[in-house]
């Protein structure tokens, strides 16, 4: 089964978003701090990236069959 136009193109949106975000970084200090905090605080992923994780995971079992 096929994912609908429109989630497709939602799905495409979403990624251009994050690409967009990630094109323009962050400084060395501030992913420093980032990774800083993340392994005092026994944490898997940084906390800025985390949304676009999330949504990223969610975009893809939005688009899976429901017998998958």
């Amino acid at each position: 089964m096929s994912p609908r136009r429109d989630e497709r193109d939602s799905f495409d949106e979403r990624n251009r978003q994050m690409g967009d975000q990630l094109a323009q970084g962050a400084s060395p200090d501030a992913v420093g701090e980032m990774v800083l905090a993340a392994v005092r605080d026994n944490h898997l992923y940084i906390r800025m990236i985390y949304a676009a994780i999330e949504a990223r995971t969610r975009a893809l079992l939005d688009v899976m069959p429901a017998d998958a």
